[in-house]
């Protein structure tokens, strides 16, 4: 027969009797041990119970899974063959967005609006927002006027609503976050970099006009003065609907530029421009001879080296994601009621970092550029591919964005007098 624990111990003590304080003072610790030890599996107790058909108590039920911090929806434009950007944006939201905000643990889906018809949008967008805090993102006005009215209508769940690339007014919902892309960096750094590299001294920049334009152009009027101050400069603005069709947008485009040369009595033309219009630049670029123009383009990233490209600076919708993720807490993602706190004698626009938010009653504008790394550039690696840079053209590029990623270069967003 097998011989039972107390028995052996028993047995031992009696052979060992030196030892029979030891052994009890074990013994007594091994039945603590083992007590101790049922008592703290309530999880195996309840798995039998369980497994007997029997229902656990409220107390016993497993702890659910923590919720998503934020319910992110990206309603993207519809595509639009005037707006050829969108692809790009659209494709780098969408990509990068998948990743950070899973990395997160915030829930993340795509509405194509668009699909439906125009009647439905209000109701779709409304069975949209199920949870709090949802965080709606869109960009260009398309949605402008549908988020602006949702968010001041007191029905609808409060819901945060992030756009940028279009305006408004500064008195709609607090609800309201518009990143405001400081253009004028992008300009600077364009209007730098076509002075070296113009034999002519003469430049233009080609824009709509809008309101990013008008900052992209105040930019390269900056950046142009600092690094050739005799250079001239014309700006020349246009409509999307003068662009329709690639060989009428390059005619249109080159026609604008000779009638801005012809003012030139020192019989020197434009040659070097820079194109802030998007894909739309590339059939005007195509249409040129190889290596004979001089181009900065924007705000996508175009690559185009054979035809004298010498940087592309571009919005980079793939760091909008993180970048929410990152300052939810500023822009009160998370509370959007909170933003109805007025602070008074705060300035109406945040201007430049993100640590000077202004809730007014109004609008929040934050404003993002280079330092937020939403605003960047190509380098001058296409350029250099077909030809030799100017000496030290590189690095006193990267020394102008570090000059104004660190704020001893203050780029003005409107063109000095």
């Amino acid at each position: 027969m097998r011989m039972g624990l107390y028995q052996r111990m028993r047995r031992l003590r009696l052979r060992f009797p030196r030892y029979n304080l030891n052994v009890r003072l074990l013994l007594a610790l091994a039945v603590v041990i083992a007590l101790a030890s049922i008592s703290a599996c309530p999880k195996r107790v309840y798995q039998a119970d369980t497994a007997q058909g029997q229902t656990p108590s409220s107390q016993e039920a497993n702890v659910p899974v923590p919720t998503p911090p934020a319910y992110v929806i990206f309603v993207p434009p519809p595509p639009d063959p005037l707006v050829p950007e969108r692809e790009v944006f659209t494709a780098e939201f969408s990509l990068a967005a998948k990743q950070a905000f899973a990395n997160a643990n915030w829930s993340y889906r795509e509405v194509k609006l668009y699909e439906h018809p125009i009647n439905e949008w209000a109701q779709v967008m409304r069975q949209e927002i199920t949870n709090f805090p949802t965080v709606i993102f869109s960009y260009h006005g398309v949605y402008t006027a549908l988020f602006t009215d949702m968010a001041s209508r007191p029905e609808v769940p409060a819901t945060s609503y992030v756009l940028t690339l279009t305006t408004v007014k500064e008195e709609e919902s607090p609800l309201i976050k518009v990143l405001e892309p400081r253009m004028e960096e992008l300009g600077f750094i364009s209007g730098a970099a076509l002075a070296r590299v113009s034999q002519t001294a003469h430049l233009a920049t080609i824009t709509l006009k809008n309101y990013e334009g008008d900052r992209f152009v105040a930019g390269f009027f900056q950046g142009l003065q600092e690094e050739r101050g005799a250079a001239s400069h014309s700006a020349i603005y246009m409509e999307r609907s003068d662009l329709i069709g690639a060989q009428d947008s390059a005619a249109f485009i080159a026609g604008k530029l000779s009638d801005a040369s012809r003012k030139f009595t020192d019989g020197r033309t434009i040659d070097a421009v820079a194109l802030f219009i998007g894909p739309l630049a590339r059939p005007f670029l195509e249409a040129q001879p190889p290596g004979t123009f001089l181009a900065v383009t924007g705000p996508s990233p175009l690559d185009i080296p054979e035809r004298g490209v010498v940087t592309s600076c571009y919005m980079d919708f793939g760091v909008i994601p993180q970048f929410l993720i990152d300052h939810a807490e500023d822009m009160k993602l998370f509370t959007p009621k909170g933003a109805n706190t007025i602070r008074k004698g705060a300035d109406s626009r945040m201007k430049p970092n993100i640590g000077n938010i202004d809730f007014g009653g109004g609008v929040q504008y934050v404003s993002v550029g280079l330092s937020e790394g939403i605003l960047n550039y190509t380098g001058m690696a296409q350029y250099a591919r077909k030809r030799e840079l100017p000496q030290g053209l590189e690095a006193d590029v990267e020394r102008y964005i570090a000059a104004i990623k660190s704020g001893e270069i203050k780029v003005a967003e409107e063109k000095p007098q």
